[in-house]
């Protein structure tokens, strides 16, 4: 809800603790007594929609978590193997393009992160035959590839 949204919830709240201090008034005139009625209603509907709002948000944190999960996994194999066979090659540049620590990858934000793995993708594509050493495989690169894209979509 935006600040706005929940601005009105709370004066609903607080008309509707109002209207249940002052019951023995409002349930004296039936038509007034109807109208308090219908009035819980809405409130309660309200708050169940955002509830439901609330809820839906949580799944999707939820499930954006155990992509960003599966994906850290599967890219630290492939960096870690990455940067050692650089490391056993003497190769600078590729060491400098895989020297990225794992609370880094934690830390950063889900575009970063995104590219920070395509990077490693890339990487692990161009150097895959001499990768399979390192336990990074076709199939591996493949599956780090589908975590990728199912990181960026969940």
């Amino acid at each position: 809800m935006t600040k706005k949204q929940n601005n009105k919830r709370a004066m609903f709240g607080s008309v509707q603790s109002l209207l249940e201090t002052n019951s023995t008034v409002t349930s004296s005139i039936p038509e007034f007594a109807g109208a308090v009625v219908r009035y819980f209603d809405l409130v309660k509907a309200i708050q169940n929609k955002n509830a439901e709002a609330k809820n839906a948000t949580v799944g999707k944190v939820i499930a954006r978590k155990e992509a960003q999960e599966d994906l850290m996994t599967e890219l630290l194999q492939t960096q870690g193997s990455l940067h050692a066979y650089a490391r056993r090659q003497k190769n600078g540049e590729l060491m400098a393009r895989t020297e990225v620590s794992e609370s880094v990858m934690r830390h950063i934000r889900k575009t970063e992160l995104a590219s920070v793995a395509s990077n490693i993708l890339n990487l692990a594509k161009e150097y895959a035959e001499g990768l399979t050493g390192y336990g990074v495989t076709p199939d591996s690169i493949a599956s780090l590839e589908v975590k990728i894209d199912g990181f960026l979509f969940a």
